[in-house]
């Protein structure tokens, strides 16, 4: 199977209030839940399918994953 090529998608903006927890990002890019650990942001998400859940940080530099196909790279370093 081929990958498609992907364009960057920079989620620092969406996840600058969030600098500890967990964080859940559906597939338009938005955080949708926020939960302090990951036993609490998975029964939030419960029902809820095709999202992402990261560690949220004060820093994202660096950081780099896919969702849906696409390649989300976190620039920033504030």
């Amino acid at each position: 199977m081929k990958m498609q090529k992907s364009k960057e998608v920079d989620l620092t903006k969406a996840l600058a209030p969030y600098s500890s927890g967990w964080v859940a990002i559906d597939r338009n890019f938005n955080v949708v839940s926020h939960a302090k650990d990951f036993a609490t942001i998975c029964k939030a998400i419960k029902k809820r399918r095709d999202l992402l859940l990261i560690p949220a940080s004060k820093s994202y530099f660096g950081f780099i994953t896919i969702i849906n196909g696409k390649i989300s790279l976190f620039h920033s370093q504030s």
